[in-house]
């Protein structure tokens, strides 16, 4: 059964461009650029693969950016560059977490589940670190153990 978004029919009744809004499976997808395709399992499966890894590093810079927004919130030193550093930083987090909700706008069940699982298993990785990096950490330690 080949998936093709491009012959479904419109919401008019006539055939334009429009893509599935129901979940579904297929090795049939356009992927973020009309280049990255798939037509085969082998195909299909490798994409599946990057997805997986592209949602584990989104949950890797994510812990980096929240790293560098707590050194830089440290820094004593106001001429730093640091904040620039985080700045760019955010913006490939936005760009990044943007692309995974266009894959998961394909609807395919297998995309929406390598995205799933790579953001759980970067965060298990990475996601301490988040926890511990966040400047309101000690604050939130202080009011568990009731010390000042």
């Amino acid at each position: 059964n080949k998936h093709d978004h491009t012959s479904t029919p419109s919401a008019s009744g006539g055939s334009g461009g429009m893509m599935s809004m129901s979940l579904h499976f297929g090795v049939h997808e356009t992927i973020l650029f009309s280049q990255w395709t798939t037509s085969s399992n082998p195909d299909f499966a490798l994409s599946c693969v990057a997805v997986f890894l592209f949602a584990y590093c989104y949950e890797w810079l994510l812990s980096y950016r929240a790293m560098l927004t707590q050194r830089a919130h440290d820094t004593k030193d106001r001429r730093d560059d640091s904040w620039h550093i985080v700045s760019i930083v955010h913006a490939f987090v936005l760009l990044m977490s943007y692309c995974l909700m266009l894959i998961g706008m394909t609807y395919n069940v297998l995309l929406l589940l390598s995205i799933a699982s790579g953001a759980g298993t970067g965060y298990y990785m990475f996601g301490r670190r988040r926890i511990a990096s966040s400047p309101n950490t000690h604050a939130n330690e202080s009011l568990e153990t009731g010390c000042h």
